[in-house]
C-alpha cells in the first residue's frame, strides 16, 4: 500500500478525534447556549446544536444527511486511490473531506444534530465545527488543485505542452508542405 495514503488515512483519523474531542469538550462542560470568549467581540466558544446544513437550512433531515453522506462517502472513497495518483494535493483535499463527513455523521447518527462551537462574530456568520472547518479546507484544497495544478499522470501527460494545442489542420498543412518538396527546413 502506498505510504501517501496510509499518511492521509491518518490525516482523516486524526480530523475526526479533533472533531469528537472538541465536541466531547464542549458537551459535558457547557450548557447549551452557553457562550466562552475567546477574543471579545471577535471569536467565541459558543454551545450549540444545528439539526439541518449551513446555515440552518434543511433543519431535521437526518435521514436525508446520512444518506446524502453515505453517497458522497463512497464517492470519495472510490475516487481517493485514483485522485493521489494524480496529486498529492487532491488526495489530501479529500482526506479532509472524509474525517469532517464522518465527524458529523457520528453526530447525526447519535444525536440528530450536529455539535457545532466555534463562533466568529466579526462578521454574521454560522457557528461551526472542526469537522465543518476540515471540509471546508478539503473544498478549498480540492478548487486550488483543480485550477491550479498541473496533473503528474494522466491521458494527457505524455503530450508536450505544444501538442496539446495542436489541430488536425496544422498536422494536415505540415504533411501537405513535406509532401510537396520536403520541409520548409529542408528547402533553405
Amino acid at each position: 500500500m502506498d505510504r501517501r495514503f496510509v499518511g492521509l488515512g491518518l490525516l482523516v483519523i486524526l480530523v475526526v478525534l479533533l472533531d469528537r474531542w472538541t465536541k466531547w469538550l464542549v458537551e459535558t462542560n457547557m450548557a447549551y447556549g452557553a457562550s466562552i470568549p475567546i477574543w471579545p467581540g471577535v471569536l467565541y466558544i459558543t454551545s450549540h446544536r444545528n439539526a439541518g446544513a449551513a446555515f440552518g437550512i434543511l433543519q431535521n433531515q437526518r435521514v436525508f444527511f446520512l444518506v446524502l453522506t453515505v453517497i458522497v462517502l463512497i464517492f470519495l472513497l472510490w475516487y481517493w486511490p485514483r485522485a493521489l495518483a494524480t496529486s498529492a494535493l487532491l488526495g489530501t483535499s479529500i482526506a479532509f473531506i472524509i474525517g469532517g463527513a464522518l465527524g458529523n455523521a457520528w453526530d447525526r447518527l447519535m444525536s440528530g444534530a450536529v455539535v457545532d462551537m466555534i463562533d466568529v462574530r466579526i462578521i454574521h456568520y454560522p457557528i461551526f465545527n472542526v469537522a465543518d472547518s476540515a471540509i471546508f479546507i478539503g473544498v478549498v484544497l480540492w478548487i486550488i488543485t483543480s485550477f491550479f495544478a498541473p496533473p503528474r499522470h494522466g491521458a494527457l501527460a505524455h503530450l508536450d505542452q505544444k501538442d496539446v494545442w495542436r489541430t488536425d489542420d496544422e498536422d494536415e498543412i505540415k504533411a501537405a508542405g513535406e509532401g510537396a518538396g520536403g520541409s520548409q527546413d529542408e528547402r533553405r
